[in-house]
């Protein structure tokens, strides 16, 4: 009944059958004293509570002595030392290496430690060990709170056996031994005790300072890995922290009362803040002379008056996760010049500000939250960063004010869903702007002003009544990749524009939707724009030559769309006129690319094209009837067919001798016999839509040499194909769509293309393989829902990699291997058992912001992995999910695994130097997270094994900083360490010239127990 919540970073056994076998242990650790050549240490035994027959002890040749204890009830004991008192204090001074929790002397030093008080010893015996005279002690229901970074074993069934470790660690190994026999260790004659019910979960990883004098002063450390699990959850708590050169500092500070304070100065380039807890009001965190930190993969500022002053810092990676929950929480950010900022701010409170101001190109907002009505995100001289990948304004007076940004890439995910959320926008050169800006109530706007060239809004939604989005002055952005207008008064004006890409998903589905267009130079411009009321209106006049309608939505028959005086516009990417009145007059057009989206529903209508010299043709013609043709020949240089509908079967599109166009951005071959068969295209923007929903249709592309791809390819049925081969480089799959089980996209020999924002192959057979790709933007959403779907990747240079893969079904695959240093993962989805996603060979890249591997079997091995920022999201909710990592030198690794079914694992094997979990998540019995040949990792900040058969296998790991938060709930969770270099893991050990002595815990039912 070892019940110590401390003892080898936080390894949790309550149950009677937990078992921590040590054998072998070559490095000094957490919890045991230790001797050296020339090492003097004090060690003050604690006081018992009831020690009935308490003997002294001896030891280190000191006249000190040592007491045994029960119900050792220190919620401490090295990196997570816990003074619960108002005066505790722990002075350190001149620690070369802080926080192993042993008493040692070095020249000079000398340490005093106070041993903590038993409560029901009984029958307590001595034991003699490691060839000294001094006894050990063990004792019954060890209740330190501390001990092995919180390794929690809950169940009954829970083992942690550890063989070979070169480092210090774990504490023990228990048993319900009945018949218990002696272990010798370290070639000594002193025999090991094995007890029962051994509760510590914790040991160093987790500083728990709950009282409010708690201090910790640290100065003249040179470059350890500093704060993995602080805890200071009193007031007046402080981590005074100068002259710091290059730790990685906080992963997991806690400030839970109102006057924490942690001051940080002179830190040189530190990895700050991987998760900073200031949950009281006057929590501050001033920052200020730091270079070149990763700063704050998780502040946490709950209470109102929480802040983030942070000043002259060079280039950090800035706020993974910073907490703002308060009404009064600011972050206060001035002169940065080139963070990667905030990978997720939260703002929940109406005062809630971020002013940030002189930043010159960060990577910004990667999740800001600003949920309450006053929160304000004002930045300004914003050179060029890559900015709001999550913004989050939720409440009514949310606001984004943004002024002289240069060019950066803003918002991925900008979320004003109350009345009053703007986001002003001026002064903005050329940012790729808004992925997903959210405006779902009624007064949210979004001015934008003075934007020169950015890529504006992936995501724009205005879904109610009042919403609107001026842009005025605006150069030539890309534009709204996904504007949602759904309610009868939004609008969106646009005026000055000069030539932008315009309306990805523009959506206006009440009756009174305007988009009111003028003096627009050149512009592509209407991805999506949806008016399905009968009055929507679409006034398009002095328009010079934009890429127009992506996909203009009319379906009532008074629609029009009156276009006139139009000089050479890329037009319609995807008119619809699905009455039969519907008219497009298209009069004294030079050169416009022409039919993004023409839908022609009725068996009559007809679309002739002739003697057009060079444009942009067929967006999205539609030709659902038997009869319908559309007949191109002569035609020199088009952007031809980005929506082609030929849902019969004879249907047909004969493309020959076609020199260099933009293919086919949404071709629909809904037949069986549907052909498209392109050869000797040069360097064509292709299909950005096909539609082959029969069985037979097919689509062979052959020697295209630098073409814009498949932005919507569409397969739905099983032997759907698209041979892709001998691609140089083009923007590749927007959204590419096989949803049979035969459906395949070859890619071979492609050089570097933007690769694949939407693949859809929903059947289990459908396939795309990619070889030989040198450096794309990948998968911003691929979709592989079935079974046997599969996305080879190998011999890819540098891509952006998968944004959005989708592998609902059992046997999807995504083999990567050859990668140089791509971004990759942002939302790789493997719902099915059998889904895989091999990376081998892959240099640097970015990689899982969000794979999600929810059935049994989905594996994602990783192998020669050099670099890079690893597993952002991982989900792997099904029992055999697996995750194998091999050969992977220094990435930041899981900041989100999820493995909650039984059989999820995670091999983890040669790797050297990782960042490594920050969350890594299995909750079933069997998930298991085998790390191997790990040199010198930040381990593992919040790893969950909650099931009984969860299981950690750590071997050959050099250095790490080990377990923020491994949990083992269950019965049969293991902990397998082996070839640990590092010491930390709170045992004993012995050394050339080194005498230790060890005390032994009382087992709970020992019956006949034997040293």
């Amino acid at each position: 009944d070892f019940a110590s919540p401390e003892f080898a970073s936080g390894y949790c056994f309550p149950d009677s059958a937990s078992t921590l076998p040590l054998s072998g242990l070559r490095v000094p650790g957490l919890c045991v004293r230790l001797l050296l050549s020339g090492l003097r240490v004090h060690f003050t035994a604690f006081m018992t509570s009831r020690p009935r027959s308490l003997r002294p002890v001896t030891a280190f040749r000191t006249p000190r002595p040592l007491y045994c204890f029960q119900d050792f009830a220190s919620p401490d004991f090295a990196f997570g030392y816990c003074v619960p008192d108002s005066a505790s204090t722990l002075p350190l001074s001149g620690l070369r290496v802080p926080g192993l929790c042993v008493r040692l002397l070095r020249s000079g030093l000398r340490v005093h430690f106070t041993a903590f008080r038993t409560s029901r010893p009984r029958t307590l015996r001595s034991v003699t060990a490691f060839r000294t005279p001094r006894p050990l002690y063990r004792f019954q229901d060890f209740a330190s709170p501390d001990f092995a970074s919180g390794y929690c074993f809950p169940d009954s069934a829970s083992t942690l056996l550890l063989s070979g470790l070169r480092v210090p660690g774990l504490c023990v190994r228990t048993s319900r031994p009945w018949t218990l026999g002696p272990v010798t260790a370290f070639q000594t004659p002193r025999p090991l005790y094995c007890f029962q019910d051994f509760a510590s979960p914790d040991f160093a990883f987790g500083y728990c300072f709950p009282d409010s004098a708690s201090t910790l002063p640290l100065s003249g450390i040179a470059s350890p890995d500093f704060a993995f699990g602080y805890c200071f959850p009193d007031s007046a708590s402080t981590l005074p922290l100068s002259g710091i050169a290059s730790p990685d500092f906080a992963f997991g500070y806690c400030f839970p009362d109102s006057a924490s304070t942690l001051p940080l100065s002179g830190i040189a380039s530190p990895d700050f803040a991987f998760g900073y807890c200031f949950p009281d009001s006057a929590s501050t965190l001033p920052l200020s002379g730091i270079a070149s930190p990763d700063f704050a993969f998780g502040y946490c500022f709950p209470d109102s008056a929480s802040t983030l002053p942070l000043s002259g810092i060079a280039s950090p990676d800035f706020a993974f996760g910073y907490c703002f929950p308060d009404s009064a929480s600011t972050l206060p950010l001035s002169g940065i010049a080139s963070p990667d900022f905030a990978f997720g701010y939260c703002f929940p409170d109406s005062a809630s500000t971020l002013p940030l101001s002189g930043i010159a190109s960060p990577d910004f907002a990667f999740g800001y939250c600003f949920p309450d009505s006053a929160s304000t995100l004002p930045l300004s001289g914003i050179a060029s960063p890559d900015f709001a990948f999550g913004y989050c304004f939720p409440d009514s007076a949310s606001t984004l004010p943004l002024s002289g940004i240069a060019s950066p890439d803003f918002a991925f995910g900008y979320c004003f869903p109350d009345s009053a959320s703007t986001l002003p926008l001026s002064g903005i050169a050329s940012p790729d702007f808004a992925f997903g800006y959210c405006f779902p109530d009624s007064a949210s706007t979004l001015p934008l002003s003075g934007i020169a060239s950015p890529d504006f809004a992936f995501g724009y939604c205005f879904p109610d009544s009042a919403s609107t989005l001026p842009l005025s002055g605006i150069a030539s952005p890309d534009f709204a990749f996904g504007y949602c207008f759904p309610d009868s008064a939004s609008t969106l004006p646009l005026s000055g524009i000069a030539s932008p890409d315009f309306a990805f998903g523009y959506c206006f589905p009440d009756s009174a939707s305007t988009l009111p267009l003028s003096g627009i130079a050149s512009p592509d411009f209407a991805f999506g724009y949806c008016f399905p009321d009968s009055a929507s209106t679409l006034p398009l006049s002095g328009i010079a030559s934009p890429d127009f309608a992506f996909g203009y939505c009319f379906p009532d028959s008074a629609s029009t769309l009156p276009l006139s005086g139009i000089a050479s516009p890329d037009f319609a990417f995807g008119y619809c006129f699905p009455d039969s009145a519907s008219t497009l007059p298209l009069s004294g057009i030079a050169s416009p690319d022409f039919a993004f989206g023409y839908c022609f529903p009725d068996s009559a209508s007809t679309l002739p094209l002739s003697g057009i010299a060079s444009p942009d043709f067929a967006f999205g013609y539609c030709f659902p009837d038997s009869a319908s043709t559309l007949p191109l020949s002569g035609i020199a240089s088009p952007d031809f067919a980005f929506g082609y509908c030929f849902p019969d079967s004879a249907s047909t599109l004969p493309l020959s001798g076609i020199a260099s166009p933009d293919f086919a951005f949404g071709y629909c071959f809904p037949d069986s016999a549907s052909t498209l068969p392109l050869s000797g295209i040069a360097s064509p923007d292709f299909a950005f839509g096909y539609c082959f929903p029969d069985s037979a249709s097919t689509l062979p592309l052959s020697g295209i040499a630098s073409p814009d791809f498949a932005f919507g390819y569409c397969f739905p049925d099983s032997a759907s194909t698209l041979p892709l081969s001998g691609i140089a480089s083009p923007d590749f799959a927007f959204g590419y769509c096989f949803p049979d089980s035969a459906s395949t996209l070859p890619l071979s020999g492609i050089a570097s293309p933007d690769f694949a924002f939407g693949y859809c192959f929903p059947d289990s057979a459908s396939t795309l393989p990619l070889s030989g790709i040198a450096s794309p933007d990948f998968a911003f959403g691929y979709c592989f829902p079935d079974s046997a779907s599969t996305l080879p990747l190998s011999g890819i240079a540098s891509p952006d990699f998968a944004f959005g893969y989708c592998f609902p079904d059992s046997a999807s695959t995504l083999p990567l291997s050859g990668i140089a240093s791509p971004d990759f993962a942002f939302g790789y989805c493997f719902p099915d058992s059998a889904s895989t996603l091999p990376l081998s060979g892959i240099a640097s890249p970015d990689f899982a912001f969000g794979y999600c591997f929810p059935d049994s079997a989905s594996t994602l091995p990783l192998s020669g992995i050099a670099s890079p920022d690893f597993a952002f999201g991982y989900c792997f909710p099904d029992s055999a999910s697996t995750l194998p990592l091999s050969g992977i030198a220094s990435p930041d690794f899981a900041f989100g695994y999820c493995f909650p079914d039984s059989a999820s694992t995670l091999p983890l094997s040669g790797i050297a130097s990782p960042d490594f979990a920050f969350g890594y998540c299995f909750p079933d019995s069997a998930s298991t997270l085998p790390l191997s040949g790990i040199a010198s990792p930040d381990f593992a900040f919040g790893y969950c094994f909650p099931d009984s058969a969860s299981t950690l296998p750590l071997s050959g790991i050099a250095s790490p900083d080990f377990a923020f938060g491994y949990c083992f709930p269950d019965s049969a969770s293991t902990l397998l360490l082996s070839g640990l270099r590092v010491p930390g893991h709170c045992v004993r050990l012995l050394l050339s010239g080194l005498r230790v002595d060890f005390i032994a815990f009382r087992t709970s039912r020992p019956r006949t127990l034997r040293p």
